[in-house]
């Protein structure tokens, strides 16, 4: 069980946990400030002054901005009874880690007050609250910086963008809070306004009468063709996010300003919720954390941006689906108009906003930042607009539309969108857009409801993929293009009834009775991404073993869960002074619903087993080493795969080369003459294998209920030397039945079995033993790794776990559990040999640390060896 990507960070988070415990009362008083001082209608109180850090902390988990959070500032004391004419408090708000109270003005307008302190405990998964887990993440708070909504609002409104306008204020403890005393009465808190419903007499918000949320506005424009969305607007903004680092814009960051143009409705974004602009996230854990394999949203506020995909992340649904229609001009042009808002004094003035304390720490910093963004964000558009390109989404509506599709010369496509009726007919242009091939890899049209028409035409040498993909309703598709290409770069999706297909040559049709499979989903879209892996342990054979690897996933249309994934990775035993590679390709539909399978196993120099002689009945008479065996082994494993959620079946070639070692004073040199006269030779294999792993189980490495059923079948002919040939099954059947009492009782079963035949060398014998391997912890414990070898083996393993405490301790919340386990099994050979039974009981600990990582420690007792063993991961 290797340790993947964001664990990885979380244990580097541990390693510096030490420094890492903030200091606050409870939850409820970890948003509030204290009062220092009073002048009038006015409080002096710090943001947050638990962020403050000695030099060691500051090393691993960063400057950030406390010392910011930790500088007094001056604050008006809220007024409920005079502001606006008087405020009504009515509810609190759902933000997660922001305190918010909704109040209602005089005029009926409604604001909201969020608490500029941040708990960020509800978002944690529960057995990480309260913890070391919890502490890191309300420490990693000081990353953002308290006043930036101060200073993006006057940036904001120079830019022409629609805008709250915040006003830093302090919510006194007093009666009127009623029962909200307790969480607000003494909390520092931004008053903005709430952009809902009518504001038809407030210019920030362009006047609109009506303000919807995000899933309102994408209802009725998925109701309606005549309304959409001012997509030139909404790039402004969105560059204008770049430009002050905000990497918090996900959907239920925005509301829907609603104004009335010929036949339906226009929308227009008004941001909300600016509280991560100049995020300052230096410091070591922090630049691991945010690398491309881990939680790369959270990018620091510098001259460059690193990971400008990254920075997006939460952004990238809301701009795939609206800023598809934009070419790269429109990108230009929008980012030159932003530039040219910006002179360097407006910005050093807006910057100013941020109370004068703080401002003689950071503003200087944080202008000259900006000032320097604003002259590279052509730059920035082109880079975020050319991740953006790679792969385009154009969608129509419930209603009819027609889709022209014309393929050009130079590989590329135009493509252009109407409004239709039932019959096709073609109405008013809604888009119209050239792709470039040097941009473009493919572009996706959806249909969506209604009656759609898709009519492709043209001549391309090296067209780019386009998908087709109809949506619901009945659909009409016309191909008359042509292609040079050999593959088929055309691909149409729909339903199996009432539509009508005239595909070309180019085309490849793929139906399915799943309306779901043809239905647009704006979060579907997955970025490529590359993870390290590190993988531990200890055994009797081969002691210590560390290694690591990488992942490197790829991310498909419709390919679940990816259109392939490649593991590298390379293990050690320094006491053997062996190691292993192992490289396996996942490659998901590749013909058809059929994918295929790469496997590479290299293991050398000293590579280590063992062999104590054939049969049932072999004793152990000699010191250990004299049965050790070392070999290089090299096999290649390709084969077609076929997937039903989890369960998944391979069929494929293998080879296989195979290099023992002989040395002088072992069992293996001594009883050579008995062997095959070819086994210290370099021995070369081919042959096929099957190989099927059937599962109900959720989580392969905690399993709790379900059933898991793996086998492998394989015939190998040997292509030099002696030229034998050798079949073998294995097969084996696992169970899980938990009992959710007040202490969780999980009883797990296996069974399994395995059987060769032909004329087999010692390597290819079915064997009975502890660990078999880095990755492997064998079938019966207690015996060294292949203690018996023969044709045919049959093992049998019971284990109960009991979970007995979970504990939010406060560096590592874990549950604790303990294992009982009674293993046995036994080989049949050639030989003459007794028919006993080999058995071994044991029990231990095991540790799953945030609820998801396992790692056991079991002793084992056998009629010939007490061993324990340490390893990541249960041993079935």
């Amino acid at each position: 069980m290797p340790l993947t990507n964001r664990w990885i960070v979380f244990i580097l988070f541990i390693l510096t946990g030490a420094g890492c415990k903030v200091i606050r009362p409870s939850h409820n008083e970890s948003v509030k400030q204290p009062v220092l001082d009073r002048k009038a209608d006015q409080v002096i109180v710090k943001p947050g002054s638990m962020y403050q850090a000695g030099k060691f902390k500051r090393f691993w988990l960063g400057d950030h901005y406390r010392d910011v959070w930790d500088t007094p500032v001056q604050v008006p004391v809220l007024n409920f009874e005079q502001k606006l004419g008087g405020l009504e408090i009515l509810e609190e708000g759902g933000g997660q880690q922001t305190l918010s109270l909704k109040v209602k003005a005089a005029d009926g307008k409604f604001y909201a007050l969020r608490s500029i302190q941040k708990d960020p405990s509800p978002t944690l998964p529960l057995p990480l609250q309260y913890s070391f887990a919890d502490d890191v993440v309300q420490d990693q708070i000081s990353a953002s910086m308290p006043y930036s909504a101060l200073v993006t609002a006057r940036l904001a409104e120079q830019a022409g963008l629609l805008h709250t306008n915040p006003e830093l204020v302090y919510i006194p403890d007093v009666a009127l809070l009623g029962k909200y005393r307790k969480d607000f009465g003494g909390v520092l808190a931004l008053l903005i306004e709430d952009p809902d419903e009518d504001w038809s007499d407030y210019e920030d918000f362009g006047f609109t009468h009506n303000a919807v949320s995000t899933q309102t506005m994408i209802r009725e424009l998925r109701d309606d063709h005549d309304s959409r969305i001012d997509e030139y607007l909404f790039l402004k903004t969105r560059l204008f996010d770049i430009w002050v680092g905000d990497w918090d814009r996900h959907e239920g960051q925005f509301r829907w300003g609603e104004f009335d143009i010929d036949g339906g409705i226009l929308f227009k974004p008004i941001p909300e919720d600016r509280d991560n602009a100049f995020f300052n996230f230096d410091g070591v854990i922090p630049w691991v954390a945010n690398r491309q394999w881990a939680i790369r949203k959270f990018q620091d506020y510098q001259n460059d941006i690193r990971d400008i995909a990254g920075l997006n992340l939460n952004g990238s649904p809301l701009d795939r689906r609206f800023l598809s229609a934009l070419g790269k001009e429109e990108w230009q042009q929008a980012a030159r108009e932003l530039r040219a808002q910006f002179s360097n004094e407006f910005i050093e003035q807006s910057v100013q906003l941020i109370p004068e304390p703080a401002y003689a720490l950071i503003g200087e910093d944080i202008a000259e930042t900006l000032i320097i963004r604003r002259n590279r964000l052509e730059e920035f558009a082109l880079r975020y607009y050319l991740i953006l390109a790679r792969k385009v989404d154009l969608t129509g509506t419930d209603e009819s539309e027609l889709f022209e599709i014309l393929r050009l010369p130079n590989g590329g496509l135009q493509v252009e969108i109407f409004t239709s009726d039932n019959d096709g007919e073609k109405g008013d242009m809604i888009l119209r857009r050239i792709f470039d091939p040097a941009e473009t890899e493919e572009v996706r049209l959806f249909g969506m409801g209604g009656a759609d028409y898709f009519r492709i035409s043209g001549t391309s040498e090296k067209p780019m993929k386009l998908r087709l993909i109809g949506g619901d309703g009945e659909d009409s598709y016309e191909d008359n293009s042509n292609s040079r290409e050999w593959r088929k770069t055309i691909v149409i999706y729909d339903t199996q009834d009432g539509n009508s297909i005239d595909a070309g040559p180019d085309a490849r049709i793929e139906t399915t009775v799943n309306n779901q499979i043809v239905r647009y989903d704006m979060n579907a879209f997955r970025h490529d991404r590359i993870a390290p892996t590190v993988n531990l342990g200890f055994n009797t054979d081969d002691k210590f073993f560390i290694g690591g690897g990488v992942v490197y996933t790829r991310h498909g249309f419709n390919m679940y869960p990816y259109q392939s994934e490649h593991r590298a990775s390379f293990n050690v035993a320094p006491y053997r002074d062996a190691w292993e590679f192992n490289y396996s390709g996942d490659f998901v539909n590749v013909i058809r619903q059929m994918g295929i399978n790469i496997e590479l196993t290299a293991q050398s120099p000293r590579f280590y087993s063992n062999f104590f002689g054939y049969g049932n009945s072999t004793t152990v008479n000699a010191r250990k080493s004299y049965y050790d065996v070392y070999y290089n082994n090299i096999r290649l494993f390709p084969g077609f795969t076929g997937r039903l959620g989890d369960s998944f079946i391979k069929l494929g070639p293998v080879f296989q080369v195979v290099n023992v070692d002989r040395r002088d004073g072992t069992y293996l040199s001594d009883i050579a003459e008995e062997l095959p006269s070819d086994v210290f030779r370099k021995n070369t294999y081919a042959g096929i294998e099957m190989r099927a792993d059937v599962r109900s189980i959720k989580d392969v490495h905690y399993p709790r209920n379900g059933i898991r059923w793996l086998t492998e079948m394989q015939w190998l002919a040997q292509t030099n030397n002696n030229q034998s040939e050798v079949g073998r099954i294995n097969s084996e059947i696992r169970g899980y039945y938990t009992l959710d009492k007040q202490i969780p009782v999980t009883f797990a079963a296996r069974l399994g079995g395995a059987s060769t035949t032909g004329d087999y060398q010692f390597y290819q014998a079915n064997t009975i033993g502890g660990n078999r391997g880095y990755n492997s912890q064998g079938n019966v414990r207690g015996y060294y790794r292949d203690r018996f070898s023969g044709r045919s083996t049959m093992y049998q393993n019971l284990e109960v776990r009991a979970s007995l405490l979970r504990l939010p301790f406060y560096y590592v919340p874990f549950e604790l559990g303990v294992l009982a386990h009674f293993d046995s099994g036994r080989v049949w050979s050639d030989l003459p040999e007794d028919s006993d039974w080999h058995s071994s009981w044991g029990g231990g600990l095991y540790f799953r640390p945030f609820g998801v990582l396992v790692a056991t420690l079991v002793y084992s007792h056998s009629a010939e060896n007490n061993v324990v063993n340490l390893n990541l991961g249960f041993m079935f």
